[in-house]
């Protein structure tokens, strides 16, 4: 939930990278959370990426790089977590608001971005 709560954090602050789900027509409610599933995603590769890093650093000792892998790893969890959250709120919320095929169709599109 800590990275469903990040992610929501980011979502006051909007940017170009959102035009396309705020230009859909979808529900204010859908957007959210499609905007909310794109923040994670892309938390969650900058964090993967990080996690690589660390492990190909050749400068950190053995217990360092154990203890910065291990706080990557329980991030990259987390936010795994806190992704499928989002997606089965999207689910519900798409379904509790009965959209038509079209709208499914453009928020299927818009989530795998």
């Amino acid at each position: 939930m800590a990275g469903l709560m990040m992610a929501g954090q980011a979502n006051k602050k909007t940017s170009g990278k959102y035009d396309d789900i705020e230009n859909s027509g979808l529900p204010d409610e859908v957007q959210r959370i499609l905007k909310m599933i794109r923040d994670l995603k892309e938390k969650l590769k900058a964090e993967q990426e990080k996690l690589q890093q660390i492990m190909n650093d050749a400068s950190l000792s053995d217990e360092t790089r154990q203890v910065k892998v291990a706080q990557s790893q329980a991030m990259i969890n987390a936010l795994s977590g806190a992704l499928a959250d989002a997606n089965q709120m999207l689910a519900k919320v798409t379904k509790d608001l009965n959209l038509s095929k079209e709208d499914l169709v453009k928020v299927a599109a818009l989530a795998m971005k």
